[in-house]
């Protein structure tokens, strides 16, 4: 109950950032900085994941590790909607269906809480925090339920990083966004990345109910593999079409 309580304290100032950020847009440094508070606080009071399990091997992170990798979670799931929010539906849809899993699992794991709060979309960063606490889930399956979102936009962050762009200005390079350019419909994005999130939802699934717990890990190593592939693919096209700046 706690938990839930802490996840519903910090989701109403991120509603409260978000509507003024719509009225008037506020600065990308201020929000930063705001977000990555509040994201620490929230780890702080939620508690710290600091235990992952593969196979036979458990690996504790010291705590200031696990703080700041709890509160980096918390803050890239911020960020992710607003970095994906530019395809009608692309977003909230992908969401939805990375939640709809989380929830699965943790009715599986038999958390009615846990699967409740995983379906309010406000609290989804908040949300695996509460499942992995209450049912056990490996921390590695978190981000392969929501992992098409958050590989386009990490990707796209790495992307302008090598090439000494700065991360809080805006463009148009994340994947979905060279689709766009290229002639794509939005709804054809959107069900492009709604079948993504399917996918790797039902992998996340399906990994979660390895009592072992290895199977989470080496799913996540081979999306990411994969991905890195995909995104090297589709900018060197994309920049040989003229579609994306070298």
């Amino acid at each position: 109950v706690a938990m839930l309580w802490v996840a519903a304290l910090f989701a109403y100032p991120l509603l409260v950032i978000g509507f003024v950020d719509d009225v008037r847009r506020l600065r990308a440094e201020f929000k930063f900085v705001v977000y990555m508070v509040l994201a620490l606080m929230a780890a702080l009071l939620m508690g710290v994941v600091a235990e992952f399990r593969i196979g036979a091997i458990t690996l504790q992170l010291p705590f200031l590790a696990g703080l700041a990798g709890t509160a980096l979670w918390i803050f890239t799931l911020i960020n992710v909607t607003n970095f994906m929010d530019g395809a009608n539906g692309l977003a909230m849809g992908g969401v939805a269906i990375g939640l709809g899993f989380l929830s699965a699992i943790a009715l599986d794991g038999g958390s009615v809480g846990g699967g409740a709060i995983a379906l309010c979309g406000a609290l989804f960063a908040f949300g695996c925090l509460i499942v992995i606490a209450r049912v056990g889930m490996s921390p590695f399956v978190a981000p392969i339920l929501f992992f098409p979102l958050l590989a386009d936009a990490l990707l796209t962050l790495l992307y302008r990083a090598r090439r000494g762009r700065s991360l809080l200005v805006a463009h148009a390079e994340h994947i979905y966004q060279i689709a766009i350019i290229a002639g794509w419909s939005h709804r054809d994005i959107s069900v492009t990345y709604w079948l993504a999130m399917a996918a790797c939802g039902a992998l996340g699934w399906l990994v979660s109910r390895d009592e072992t717990q290895s199977a989470p890990a080496i799913a996540l190593v081979v999306l990411t593999v994969c991905a890195l592939l995909l995104d090297i693919l589709v900018r060197r096209r994309a920049e040989a079409a003229g579609l994306l700046k070298r």
